[in-house]
């Protein structure tokens, strides 16, 4: 009989679980189909304003990136170049 009460437990347990997933699992209908656009009735200059700010944020970020690379490339080739022995005599 222990065997079969395992059993019937570790089964329960099992079902448990799915149906746990399940209701974690499921697509909420505001995520699925989005947020309404609750913006579109607000200041239109708050959102040009809003609009080149990101505009402007994202050419800086463009501009940090480029400099990181710049400066990654000048490392490359300074590590590149062959070491000067009379700097270590």
């Amino acid at each position: 009989m222990k065997p079969v009460r395992s059993l019937i437990i570790f089964g329960t347990g099992i079902a448990a679980g799915i149906a746990i997933a399940r209701r974690v699992g499921a697509d909420e209908p505001e995520v699925l189909h989005g947020p309404t656009d609750q913006r579109s009735a607000g200041n239109p200059a708050l959102r040009a304003a809003s609009a080149g700010l990101a505009r402007a944020g994202d050419r800086a970020t463009v501009a940090s990136l480029d400099a990181i690379r710049r400066a990654r490339g000048i490392i490359r080739s300074r590590m590149d170049e062959t070491p000067d022995d009379s700097a270590w005599g």
